[in-house]
């Protein structure tokens, strides 16, 4: 899949404009425009983490949670979160569930960007034995139980030279709906072999 070229431009509501713009032109004079992230979590209750690549501009080489990226003009926000879980690391997300939208306003002036994004978020499922990382994006994952995920986010324990992009407080939000989702899981344990006797 290729990553999209253009980008709808929204109003201050997150409405469209009408309007498309490449993401390059809509960060260097700040139009709204929609991005996704979805924070990926494993049937056996581990969370990824991914290192952004240090070839990215806004935080290179960072931690953080889960994978994103900018919904391509004409796209649903839904088609980009499967399209970046895929595109990332070659997973295909199960369960997609929406979490929160929130409005990212950041203005950079030493790379002379100014960065605003309506975010939607999600929490999926994915099959670790199908992660392929895309190293043009992502330079690794580690996936965590989430006591550990916990640790390495809020206490900055278990995990050396691991410096997370900065929100704690988002990253709450995302554990807590995984945390949610797998407490209401009614998934059946592994198949086990029943001995009847009938004498």
């Amino acid at each position: 899949m290729a990553r999209p070229e253009r980008v709808d431009i929204l109003d201050e509501n997150g409405n469209p404009t009408g309007k498309l713009m490449t993401l390059t032109g809509t960060n260097l004079v700040g139009e709204w425009h929609a991005g996704v992230h979805v924070a990926l979590y494993t049937r056996d209750r581990r969370v990824l983490l991914q290192q952004r690549s240090k070839a990215i501009v806004l935080n290179p080489g960072k931690w953080e949670l889960g994978i994103g990226g900018v919904v391509g003009a004409g796209e649903s926000i839904y088609e980009a979160a499967f399209r970046e879980v895929e595109e990332e690391i070659g997973a295909t997300a199960r369960n997609l569930t929406a979490v929160t939208r929130w409005k990212y306003n950041h203005h950079l002036p030493s790379l002379d960007m100014h960065v605003r994004v309506f975010l939607y978020s999600f929490i999926a499922e994915i099959d670790p034995a199908h992660i392929h990382v895309q190293k043009g994006e992502v330079d690794s994952v580690r996936l965590l139980p989430l006591d550990t995920a916990h640790d390495a986010i809020f206490n900055h324990k278990g995990l050396p030279h691991v410096q997370l992009v900065p929100y704690e407080g988002y990253y709450k939000q995302l554990l807590s709906a995984i945390e949610q989702e797998l407490k209401n899981r009614r998934d059946f344990p592994a198949l086990d072999t029943i001995i009847v006797d009938t004498k």
